[in-house]
């Protein structure tokens, strides 16, 4: 209810007479309690009536004076009740609104003790969903950190490498020795040279360990390049045998090279 609606209807003369309709009075009081133009104005239409009682004594002592008491009372006697019913009913009406207004009050304050009881509910729920949803993106990152491997390492360069370079332009019984030394990795080179009739080569080296490889090329300086972590190859005499792999799968061996590996 606002204040146009109150002003179109009249309901505060409405209310102060006692006349308001009963649906429109609850909305009223509602508005009124805390609405401090509604209050003035019911004050300003209460002092008039106050006002016009004043102006109707004032007229019935001067009847009194004029006419005696008695006669006025018996020409006045309606007037006499109304006025007295005048005098009452705003005390009637003010007990009485007095009356709703505090149930009014207690009406409200049960209320807003519900809408804060509600508040609280509703704040402690949205707190307990926060807390789940922390802890489900805790799980779910530790279970992602356990999934995901760790990162690798950035493999090194390798510097400084040993190499062997192994050729058949050797004296017989010579056996070229490699230094594993500090290193993490050791390399042999053999001196394929450039065969036209071989597709591929393969190796097969004997000693302390085997090792065996098929589907080898000679890169551009014409030497096939093996490279072997240092740990690898034991301290020892070895033989690295070199064959040719002809295009119909046919072998042919080629050299042998002894070499050793010195710790």
């Amino acid at each position: 209810m606002d204040h146009t609606y109150i002003e179109e209807r009249g309901l505060i003369d409405l209310y102060h007479r006692g006349q308001i309709l009963p649906e429109e009075e609850a909305e009223f009081e509602e508005h009124f309690v805390g609405c401090a133009e509604c209050q003035e104005k019911l004050a300003i239409a209460r002092g008039f009536q106050r006002g016009l009682k004043v102006v109707v004594a004032e007229d019935a002592a001067r009847a009194v004076v004029q006419a005696g008491l008695a006669a006025w009372l018996r020409r006045r006697w309606r007037a006499a009740i109304l006025l007295i019913l005048a005098a009452a009913l705003p005390v009637l009406g003010f007990l009485a609104g007095n009356r709703q207004a505090r149930e009014t009050m207690a009406s409200w304050k049960e209320r807003w003790e519900s809408e804060r009881r509600s508040a609280a509910k509703l704040e402690r729920l949205l707190a307990e969903s926060e807390n789940r949803r922390l802890a489900e993106r805790r799980e779910l990152e530790d279970k992602i950190a356990q999934a995901t491997p760790p990162p690798q390492e950035t493999p090194s360069p390798l510097v400084n490498t040993p190499l062997l370079l192994l050729t058949a332009v050797r004296g017989e019984g010579e056996a070229p020795t490699i230094q594993v030394g500090q290193s993490a990795y050791v390399a042999l080179a053999v001196d394929a040279g450039d065969d036209p009739r071989f597709k591929s080569y393969r190796v097969a080296i004997t000693g302390p360990r085997a090792f065996r490889q098929a589907g080898l090329k000679p890169n551009a300086l014409e030497a096939i390049l093996l490279t072997f972590p240092a740990s690898y190859l034991p301290a020892g005499s070895y033989q690295l045998q070199l064959e040719g792999v002809l295009p119909d799968g046919g072998v042919v061996k080629l050299v042998k090279y002894p070499f050793r590996v010195a710790p």
